[in-house]
């Protein structure tokens, strides 16, 4: 490994972002209908020593802090993540309250000029999208165009980049739907 501290001093290119990225699932906690919440489940069951994501680092209710930090560190971008399980846990049941709690987010980014990457899906996807097939399921797709229908005209005009998939090529779950 190299000895970062003999690096030679450099400049980033004019207009390079520094920034911070996070996924939903991984960070805010107790993302209970989301199919990586129920792939945990059965994982527990058979790999010993696996633990629950649970909490995770709380960044559902600490976001104001992780806020804080982003404008600390002085980044000028965040890749981030709204969770679709969490604005239609139930299909076809939007949740208001949570595309409000989102909007939160998103203004106090922009009110730190910090610019928005924005996922669409970071792996975890509705519980009741899973049972369906999820994406191996072409029929599927009139979900998440109707999710997409949902959420994007009441978020769009905060987000500068969109990520649709992370990894798009890893999206298929790994439960058997039968």
């Amino acid at each position: 490994m190299k000895d970062i501290f003999s690096i030679e001093d450099f400049n980033m290119p004019e207009g390079f972002l520094w920034g911070s990225a996070t996924a939903g699932h991984q960070i805010e906690g107790d993302n209970v209908n989301s199919s990586c919440y129920f792939e945990e489940f059965e994982k527990i069951k058979t790999q010993k020593g696996y633990e629950l994501s649970g909490k995770a680092c709380n960044s559902y209710e600490m976001w104001q802090e992780d806020v804080d930090l982003l404008t600390e560190l002085k980044h000028q971008a965040y890749r981030m993540t709204i969770e679709w399980s969490r604005i239609e846990p139930q299909e076809g049941q939007f949740l208001s309250e949570e595309v409000d709690h989102y909007l939160r987010i998103l203004e106090a980014l922009k009110e730190r000029n910090i610019k928005i990457v924005l996922t669409i899906v970071h792996g975890a996807v509705p519980q009741w999208f899973n049972l369906k097939g999820a994406f191996e399921n072409m029929d599927n797709l009139k979900y998440f165009e109707r999710y997409l229908e949902y959420i994007i005209p009441k978020i769009s005009s905060y987000i500068d980049y969109w990520c649709v998939f992370n990894e798009f090529n890893s999206i298929v779950t790994s439960i058997d739907h039968k």
